[in-house]
């Protein structure tokens, strides 16, 4: 850890690193807690065989926080191979709980759990709103398409899934714009305090 600690300390310029800490979790990213001149930081590094651009994610979280979007600053990333090791986001630390049952059940939340469905809803308004013009590399996908070639990949007819494609190809709204869409929105990705 201490090579690590010494490699954020040269990307970010800061004279000392401190208390880096693996967090548990992150399914897609090796996780990190830490303080680099006394502010406290996340760094998210790319896993191994991960072929997801994390430049393009970087520049997502840029485009969205500089848009209004409740979510942590960009504060350093390269995709660049280096000490770090691998492709890499240091961002602002944002502290709040993301453990659904919690969240959901217990009392320090209540208040919480009687605003979040409106602040969701602002959160993913400004997501949608953000200009997607602004993120090189950010790749147009018609998830209709996506989740049916997911579904034809089983090789086992599923009559109501069926039913639902048509009924969504046939209703496709005319003229769209090119949207941000967050693709995993949930409990588990947001932080809640």
């Amino acid at each position: 850890m201490t090579e690590l600690a010494d490699a954020l300390a040269d990307a970010l310029g800061a004279s000392r690193v401190d208390h880096l800490t693996r967090l548990s979790g992150g399914a897609s990213r090796e996780t990190f807690r830490f303080e680099a001149d006394g502010r406290p930081l996340i760094l998210q590094r790319q896993r191994a065989g991960d072929v997801r651009d994390m430049g393009v994610e970087a520049a997502v979280v840029r485009a969205a926080h500089a848009n209004g979007v409740p979510s942590a600053e960009l504060v350093a990333s390269s995709t660049e191979p280096s000490e770090i090791g691998s492709a890499y986001m240091v961002l602002s630390l944002v502290e709040g709980e993301t453990i659904a049952r919690k969240i959901l059940r217990d009392e320090p939340f209540a208040h919480a759990r009687s605003v979040l469905a409106g602040q969701f809803g602002t959160a993913l308004a400004r997501i949608h709103a953000t200009d997607v013009s602004a993120v090189d590399g950010l790749q147009e996908q018609d998830q209709v398409a996506m989740y049916r070639a997911t579904l034809d990949s089983f090789g086992h007819p599923h009559p109501a899934f069926e039913l639902a494609f048509r009924w969504l190809d046939a209703h496709r709204p005319a003229g769209t714009r090119r949207t941000l869409v967050h693709g995993d929105f949930r409990l588990g990705n947001v932080m809640v305090d």
